[in-house]
């Protein structure tokens, strides 16, 4: 997939030729972002849903290829085949709209070596994914494989405080106390930043947490930050914050999101 020469309009909302299997819901969405980057636009497809499996069942098995409708049903513990459904769903409603396909189950997302997504498209395009899911919630991101990038959202939880805590820098500790967040927050989107980094490298959470350090974070928005990767330089961090949940999406440094896009994926995160 090539990028767009400057100039170019590309949409930072649904396109208007929308296809049918993306019709709007009101806990659903889809929407093609833009990234500046060297002068030129990369388009990049952003799918979410907010709901409970069986909410979201009736929506998503139309979009669902055999093999994933299968994998789906051997599924046995009702919490991972709500995160499979939503994951997938959400990963369709960005892939659909990015590759301008109308129909979902001629795409499938199946899972590489690293566990990390892969799409496999009758004519594929060089696009890849990034899914993303906790309770209820799940986003997929769909990009140029040229362009690696990755998402994650978690839940603030203070029962996992501790855990979280025990990940952060000593640098990333002095942060958090005078960044005027609570500590959950900040021990919640330092680890959305991390998880996101290593999708983006497509290696999981297998390296000692210090690799993924971060530094110089500032806000950016109402609710957004940034951060630059200290072992990573090629790349930075952008987090959004709900009152519940935080999201993070790790992406190559000198890639722009458009102010639009900022607030798209913020409307996103909060339903």
């Amino acid at each position: 997939m090539s990028p767009i020469p400057k100039g170019t309009q590309a949409d930072d909302t649904e396109s208007p030729s929308v296809p049918a299997s993306l019709k709007q819901h009101p806990k659903d969405g889809a929407a093609r972002l833009r990234l500046e980057r060297d002068a030129e636009f990369i388009e990049i497809g952003l799918g979410w849903v907010h709901g409970t499996y069986e909410e979201v069942f009736p929506r998503a098995a139309p979009l669902l290829s055999p093999s994933e409708a299968k994998l789906l049903t051997n599924l046995e513990f009702p919490r991972r085949r709500e995160s499979y459904l939503l994951g997938r769903y959400a990963a369709k409603r960005g892939l659909l709209l990015l590759l301008n396909e109308p129909d979902g189950s001629r795409i499938s997302v199946f899972s590489g070596a690293f566990d990390q997504p892969l799409v496999e498209y009758p004519s594929q395009r060089g696009v890849s994914i990034t899914i993303t899911h906790t309770q209820g919630l799940a986003l997929g991101l769909a990009f140029p494989v040229g362009h690696p990038m990755g998402i994650d959202v978690e839940r603030k939880d203070a029962s996992r405080l501790a855990i979280l805590v025990a990940q952060m820098t000593s640098a990333e500790r002095a942060w958090a106390e005078t960044s005027g967040l609570e500590e959950v927050t900040c021990a919640t989107m330092l680890w959305t930043m991390k998880e996101a980094l290593a999708k983006a490298l497509t290696t999981g959470l297998m390296s000692p947490w210090e690799i993924y350090a971060t530094g110089e974070w500032r806000c950016i928005g109402e609710g957004i930050w940034e951060s630059r990767f200290l072992n990573f330089a090629q790349y930075r961090a952008v987090t959004w914050m709900a009152d519940d949940a935080i999201l993070s999406l790790a992406l190559p440094r000198n890639s722009l999101l458009s102010p639009d896009a900022l607030q798209v994926v913020a409307t996103a995160l909060r339903g």
